[in-house]
């Protein structure tokens, strides 16, 4: 299983918080540290800096709420001591609650279907998203909503290395007829889901790590395997339409950086200010060595670097 990423949570402004959880062992059981994302372009004209309206939003949630550091340069935010009542009443402040972060994740693709993907509660698509829901076999463009933005499919490079398609025995869609792109990309950023749970066993609610952004989801693998033309395409199209991250549970053979698509597609998203998280394998170390590195394929086989 791969690291996974801190938890997201959706608040109006917008604001995105999520726990501090190398703090918990410090936090007394009444207040907790969070960290406050703040979207540094949607600073109201009545506030003269991002300073001040950073103030007056801890304020608008407690008078008493400590503030314990500004972020100006790797984030744009503010981390303060909050009550779980207190960090809940941020989200529920008058305004639409709207998550302007879009997650593309390059997969085999997803079933719409899941309720991972409702759109309950959610606001309109972000104005600066200039993606697609492209329709297919087994899939349409009413298959997305609010939440499942956009939905393509690349598949001429698999076609000319396996031959064409057969329909009938995989969509040619961004449908997924695999499940591991709809297990990604609810990991990543599935609505919550109530009452879930194993054949009866751990019921709760399921959610991804940033459970109020957007998804697209650019399908680049088949039932035998990922292209690297059709991933490079993938990527290169999941920036034109302006994903804020990219999320890729892939990868191949090992090759020199300056020869891999997917390195060179990640330092081009990470040029234009994309975060790019790619998956480093499915295995632990298998010599005395504490770490290794490894590469893991479609078929989750994992090829070591060395220690």
């Amino acid at each position: 299983m791969e690291k996974k990423p801190l938890t997201w949570m959706n608040f109006p402004l917008p604001v995105l918080v999520f726990l501090s959880f190398c703090l918990l062992s410090l936090a007394s059981a009444e207040k907790k540290t969070y960290v406050v994302f703040m979207g540094k372009s949607q600073k109201p004209a009545s506030f003269d800096d991002h300073a001040e309206w950073y103030d007056s939003s801890l304020k608008s949630v407690s008078e008493s709420a400590e503030m314990l550091y500004k972020y100006n340069n790797v984030a744009h935010g503010f981390s303060a001591r909050l009550t779980t009542d207190e960090a809940k009443s941020m989200e529920n402040q008058p305004g639409e609650a709207v998550s302007e972060l879009v997650i593309g994740v390059l997969d085999t693709g997803v079933w719409p279907e899941s309720k991972s993907f409702h759109d309950d509660g959610m606001g309109s698509v972000p104005k600066s998203w200039r993606g697609e829901c492209e329709p297919g076999t087994n899939f349409s463009s009413s298959n997305c909503n609010r939440k499942l933005i956009g939905a393509r499919y690349f598949y001429k490079g698999y076609e000319a290395a396996t031959g064409p398609i057969n329909v009938s025995r995989e969509s040619k869609s961004a449908r997924d007829d695999d499940g591991h792109g709809t297990h990604t990309s609810s990991t990543a950023a599935g609505s919550s889901v109530k009452h879930a749970s194993l054949y009866g066993y751990a019921s709760g609610t399921a959610r991804g790590m940033a459970s109020r952004a957007r998804v697209a989801m650019y399908k680049v693998c088949w039932l035998l395997g990922c292209v690297s033309s059709d991933i490079l395409a993938g990527m290169d199209q999941a920036i034109e339409d302006n994903v804020n991250v990219l999320s890729l549970s892939l990868g191949g053979a090992t090759t020199d950086y300056f020869m891999d698509s997917i390195a060179i597609g990640a330092f081009g998203a990470m040029e234009k200010g994309i975060f790019v998280s790619c998956s480093a394998g499915n295995f632990g170390s298998r010599s005395v060595y504490c770490l290794q590195l490894c590469t893991v394929d479609y078929h989750r086989r994992c090829r070591y670097l060395g220690p």
